[in-house]
């Protein structure tokens, strides 16, 4: 004999209705952690944004263009 358990479907996570109760019991709480989950990860992201841009900017020469100078420093002719 199987059981059947009705769950709710949130994105890719399924909820049991106890889970969902708990859920709904602590939502204020679960909006905070939420809101500040998202705050934080906005944070991240700006980091990366200007990581991303720092090393953009920081690529000075051509890796491709044939070098300036010999090992030793002295120019190539």
């Amino acid at each position: 004999m199987s059981e059947h358990h009705s769950s709710l479907v949130v994105g890719q996570l399924k909820l049991t209705p106890e889970q969902m109760q708990i859920v709904q019991e602590n939502w204020e709480q679960f909006l905070q952690i939420f809101n500040q989950q998202l705050r934080e990860q906005a944070k991240t992201n700006e980091m990366l944004a200007s990581l991303l841009q720092a090393l953009a900017d920081d690529q000075g020469e051509d890796p491709d263009a044939p070098p300036s100078t010999y090992m030793d420093g002295t120019p190539c002719r």
